[in-house]
């Protein structure tokens, strides 16, 4: 039975539990607020369980850890294992009061697809409306499952792109979701262009 809960910082060195691979054969690529589809061949590994680079354990954990210190961390358990994790920093930059982000979201490779993802997503979402935030950005992976998950949840392509995340995160496809929209209002439906 899959658990959802908060987790506490120093939880998220649990993440060596998880495989984040993944062989992804359809990206998108951003230009302002539209997104079109390509064939990629991408295989992602899993986290670097023993060495400190960008992709390890060490780092990531460290990070999201830093993250969850001053907002929220959220994870689904099964029994003791973590399935998945979703970081939440409350306010995407210091002066944007008004604009969350989700920061981190993953699950593991062999429990994808059964909502996992969603469920902690939506924790995140309503964690970041009770903080007061408007909307929610994430910088998401230019995977086609990742943006098709964020399109799903109601997300939009942003031609406002966070300076310091599109530093970080440049192939990402930046998306956020304001609170309060139907999907009427969400100018993304026509801005899916497939090659």
């Amino acid at each position: 039975m899959t658990i959802y809960r908060a987790l506490a910082p120093e939880e998220l060195g649990r993440i060596r539990d998880r495989d984040r691979s993944e062989r992804v054969t359809h990206g998108y690529v951003q230009h302002g607020s539209e997104i079109e589809r390509r064939e990629v061949e991408w295989d992602i590994p899993t986290f670097d369980r023993d060495g400190d680079g960008p992709w390890s354990v060490a780092r990531k954990a460290a990070e999201w850890k830093a993250i969850a210190e001053q907002s929220e961390a959220f994870g689904a358990l099964d029994s003791e294992r973590l399935l998945g994790v979703c970081v939440l920093r409350h306010r995407l930059r210091a002066d944007m009061v008004d604009m969350a982000e989700l920061a981190v979201l993953h699950v593991d490779r062999a429990h994808r697809g059964q909502g996992i993802g969603r469920r902690l997503a939506i924790m995140a979402i309503a964690a970041a409306q009770a903080s007061g935030a408007r909307a929610i950005y994430v910088s998401a992976s230019d995977a086609e499952r990742a943006v098709r998950f964020h399109l799903g949840l109601g997300f939009c392509p942003t031609a406002t792109a966070d300076p310091t995340r599109l530093a970080q995160e440049p192939t990402d496809i930046r998306m956020v979701l304001r609170f309060g929209l139907d999907d009427a209002a969400c100018p993304c439906k026509g801005n899916l262009k497939v090659r």
